[in-house]
């Protein structure tokens, strides 16, 4: 073989990441200009969040094999991403209504809120919600939603923790010192839970959502009296999560 022909053989950039493929998959429904922008933005959640489910599954595996340092990490990532999905909202509210509208007829019934990666997200950090099953999902998309909430979730996996280790949450927030490693995981499980709520107000309301409003949130949980602190543990990633067990939490900036 000459040297020609294997360089030929090699992957290049586009035929690695698939580009010409990847490009060809943001065609709308209209000529209107911003529906570019919009397709485009909802595809990149989508990517991210298969980002996230990968993610989230090495944080359950880390965490009943405990490597709890492993799984930190992990959850390190996982908040970058949120962060990120929170952020390229940003994108989104430069289109004006006007434009919006000239597109969004052809959108209906398709909603944000069908997304079965996002969902999958939610039930593999805790929420158990069967009525998810009764959407309009395809066969494989609702059989994947089934197998999630047949294994274990993030909530099961750090409660299966703390059974092994002998401790229960009240004892890991009193004693934060002796049980560092799982009072840092379990910071991270919040910060996780805290991260998704923000990153999914701000695509189902098409703006950036108000952090001093979630910090004001958090300053309010840690008044929670300690004998509720075992009462929830991701038992939500919407709405007000974690709402007994953030009581004992430093508000951040």
């Amino acid at each position: 073989m000459g040297y020609q022909e294997e360089a030929g053989r090699r992957l290049s950039y586009d035929s690695y990441l698939r580009i010409p493929e990847l490009l060809a998959l943001q065609g709308g429904q209209s000529q209107a200009h911003d529906e570019l922008l919009f397709i485009v933005a909802h595809q990149v959640y989508e990517l991210w969040f298969k980002v996230l489910v990968n993610e989230l599954d090495q944080v359950r595996r880390s965490i009943d094999a405990d490597d709890l340092h492993r799984a930190r990490h992990y959850l390190r990532r996982v908040r970058v991403i949120e962060d990120l999905l929170v952020q390229q909202v940003a994108t989104l509210e430069t289109m004006a209504p006007q434009d919006f509208l000239l597109f969004r007829s052809e959108l209906a019934p398709a909603s944000g809120f069908q997304s079965v990666q996002f969902r999958e997200i939610e039930v593999m950090s805790g929420l158990r919600e069967r009525g998810y099953l009764k959407l309009d999902y395809a066969p494989e998309d609702r059989a994947r939603l089934e197998r999630r909430l047949a294994e274990p979730s993030l909530l099961d996996a750090y409660r299966s923790l703390l059974e092994r280790r002998g401790v229960s949450v009240e004892q890991v927030y009193r004693g934060r010192d002796q049980h560092a490693e799982l009072f840092e995981l379990l910071e991270a499980l919040l910060d996780h839970d805290e991260g998704f709520s923000l990153a999914d107000a701000s695509r189902a309301h098409g703006g950036a959502p108000d952090r001093q409003q979630a910090r004001d949130r958090r300053v309010e949980r840690r008044e929670l009296p300690p004998e509720h602190a075992g009462q929830a543990l991701l038992s939500r990633t919407m709405g007000d999560p974690l709402a007994a067990l953030s009581h004992a939490r430093e508000p951040r900036s």
